[in-house]
């Protein structure tokens, strides 16, 4: 038995700390790698994958509804002039008052009862 060791320089043989450390280490590297080449990893889940692809589909198509509504909305808020609107209502608020109280003036209110 010690005569087969003895052929084996260039590994130790004895039962120091160190020689058994190194052992364990070796150990823990061929059981990763045997390990990892056996493991059956699946390289990509179909359903999944499509789901994904989906999903940023879905995510640019809502971006460029987005921006269109936004560009939409811009060019309606310019089409139109504020101003323009602006005064057309104060015009139209004054209307209906001066109307309101021509009416007051001539007594065109009808408080009589209403028909039930």
């Amino acid at each position: 038995m010690t005569q087969d060791r003895n052929n084996f320089s260039w590994r130790p043989n004895d039962n120091s700390i160190t020689t058994k450390t190194r052992y364990d280490l070796e150990m823990g590297h061929w059981m990763n790698s045997f390990k990892s080449g056996t493991s059956s990893k699946g390289t990509s889940n179909y359903k999944g994958d499509v789901g994904v692809i989906g999903l940023f589909i879905t995510l640019i198509f809502s971006f460029l509804i987005l921006i269109l509504s936004l560009v939409i909305d811009f060019f309606k808020l310019f089409k139109r002039n504020p101003i323009t609107t602006i005064e057309k209502d104060r015009v139209n608020k004054r209307d209906r008052y001066n109307r309101m109280m021509e009416s007051w003036d001539k007594n065109e209110f009808n408080f009589s009862e209403p028909n039930i």
